[in-house]
């Protein structure tokens, strides 16, 4: 399947994911009601994660903007409609990202209905796994891209072919 292609169908279920959010089940009371403590803060008497629907809307389309994000790395890598060898590396980073990414959505709705609010590294387990993991997730993009940019972005050859064009065509 051409990447582009992927990129449109991603698209539209996450524009699917939104209407059925917004027509489905409203949820009432989730605008905001001035704070009883805080002048000039809101809060939501109903807590999203209490329904069902919206938990799984909302993970489904995180869901989907990974691999939103995914694919589009994927478009960044090509060139000349020519895949690079990038492309394995970019879908092991996506898969990873989604597990690690399911995996503190499970921590989070663990949390809501845990009367108990356990705690790792001085914080709520759910901000654990933000703050310790997914945030790192990234580097692994980042070490896919210095290591192997000669190889998959441009090689030693296009750099010397680039440099003699330059001199050729850029007025001094």
């Amino acid at each position: 399947m051409k990447p582009f292609v992927l990129l449109l169908g991603i698209l539209t279920i996450l524009l699917v994911i939104i209407g059925i959010a917004q027509f489905y089940n409203p949820i009432p009371d989730l605008t905001g009601v001035p704070h009883p403590k805080f002048k000039g803060m809101k809060i939501s008497p109903s807590n999203t994660d209490m329904y069902t629907h919206t938990k799984w809307l909302g993970y489904f389309f995180a869901v989907g903007l990974i691999a939103m994000f995914t694919t589009i790395l994927i478009i960044g890598s090509r060139r000349a409609e020519k895949n690079t060898g990038m492309i394995r590396g970019i879908l092991v980073f996506g898969i990873i990202y989604t597990i690690l990414f399911s995996i503190m959505i499970y921590s989070n709705w663990a949390y809501v209905y845990d009367s108990d609010h356990t705690f790792f590294g001085q914080m709520p387990r759910p901000t654990a796994w933000v703050i310790y993991v997914i945030w790192l997730t990234p580097l692994i993009v980042t070490g896919l891209y210095v290591f192997n940019f000669n190889r998959w972005v441009i090689s030693k050859e296009e750099e010397r072919e680039l440099k003699k064009w330059i001199a050729l065509n850029v007025d001094k």
